[in-house]
This record gives C-alpha cells, structure tokens and sequence, in this order.
C-alpha cells in the first residue's frame, strides 16, 4: 500500500485548497453486514480516493475496518434485500478537499459463498483486491489515478466476467494455471507483460483456455500504465 499512498499524497498535494475541515488522529470503525434472507448479492463501492484493500473469508456478507481522519470522509453503507437478491453499496463522496497527510484506507472481508457481483468505482488511490476464493461472476472495476493488484486465482465453480479499467496507473492481474483465462487487455501508454500466456493480438490466453468447464473472461485497459499479467497455482 506503500504505492498507493505515495500517490493519494501527491495528488492531495496538487488539490489542497488554503481552507477546509481540519483532520484528527486517524480512528477505526468496524462494520459488520449480516446476509439477512439473500441467496445472492450485488456489492456496488464507491470511493473518491484512498486506499481499498478486499480480503476473502467473512462468516457474515462483509466484515469491514474504516480507518479515516477527517469527518465527513466517513463512508456511507446501505443494505437492501429484494427478492432474494442483497444489494449492498459502500460509499465515499466527501464534500471537501482533504490536506495531504489524510487517512483513509478501507479493509473489506466478504463472505466466500455467497454468490456475488461486484462493481468498484474509485477516483484516486488503489489497492490489493484478493478475490481469490470469492464466488463472484461478474465483476467491474474502474479506477482513475493509481495502482491496482487483482489476485483472482483459486479454484472457480461459475464462469467470470471482468472489467477493469485504469486511466493513470497500472494493473496487475494474478490469474489461475488450471482454469481457462482469457484476456483482451490495451494499454495505450506502457505496454503488456504476459510471459507465461499466448498471445493473438490484444487477446491472451493460459493453457488450459478451451480445456475447462470454467472460463474467466476479463478485459483490462490501462490509459496511462501497464498491464501485468501472471499464473499461478
């Protein structure tokens, strides 16, 4: 995360304005969402900038730790079930300019079985995504300035469709040997590294894409920045 606060300094650095809310010490707050009668969720995050770190294992929807300073940077979380279906939205829109030195970071741990889609909104900052393990079969991220590390290996039962997407930064997707990957990824300034797959074009592709009853299909862009791709497992 070292990264992704380096970056958060600086364009904080670029915005702070002469005025605004003054920050505390940083505090902590623990949130927990309990499934309730879903049989599946929706989990919709948006954050303007900072740090999202996303960890598997949860025994409820979503075990979460919310670490900021300044007040009106608390985030905002909703939870709605609706013919089986939970929709739970984590939300960040604050209405002032932060001065560097802001904390913020969130550390979310969702439920494993819980079938899920997901879909990320962040202005400026990153994170480490580990969604290995997630049962997830849909999923979209879209980040403005910064870095993102996706780990999406493990072992999947249902077909994945990704989009992740990064204006100024980069992405580094570590995906899984023995389930089918396919990537179209672009990056228009800073290349693709993707050693152990095949390439046609844009698109790559691990061995065992065709073999498995299973296909992760993910398309990646980069703006400004690289693409990283790797296997492992």
């Amino acid at each position: 995360m070292q990264g992704v606060c380096a970056v958060l300094a600086l364009v904080m650095g670029l915005f702070a304005s002469g005025c605004g809310e003054v920050g505390q010490p940083a505090r902590s707050e623990l949130e927990r969402v309990e499934l309730g009668g879903a049989q599946s969720a929706r989990v919709e995050i948006t954050m303007s900038a900072g740090g999202l770190d996303i960890l598997t294992g949860a025994e409820d929807l979503l075990e979460a730790e919310f670490i900021y300073n300044y007040e009106s940077w608390k985030p905002e979380l909703d939870y709605t079930i609706s013919g089986g279906e939970g929709l739970l939205t984590i939300t960040h829109r604050p209405q002032t300019i932060a001065f560097p030195g802001v904390d913020y970071e969130w550390d979310l741990r969702f439920n494993n079985e819980v079938p899920m889609e997901m879909e990320i909104e962040m202005g400026v900052g990153g994170g480490e995504l580990m969604l290995n393990g997630l049962n997830l079969n849909q999923l979209g991220i879209d980040l403005g300035v910064g870095g993102l590390d996706v780990d999406l290996t493990g072992d999947w039962e249902s077909d994945l469709e990704a989009s992740i997407h990064a204006g100024v930064g980069g992405i580094t997707l570590v995906l899984p040997r023995n389930v089918g990957v396919r990537v179209e990824a672009d990056s228009g300034l800073g290349g693709v590294s993707a050693e152990q797959f095949h390439r046609d074009g844009d698109v790559y592709t691990n061995d065992a894409y065709g073999q498995t009853d299973v296909t992760l299909d993910i398309k990646a862009t980069v703006g400004v920045g690289g693409v990283d791709l790797s296997l492992r497992g």
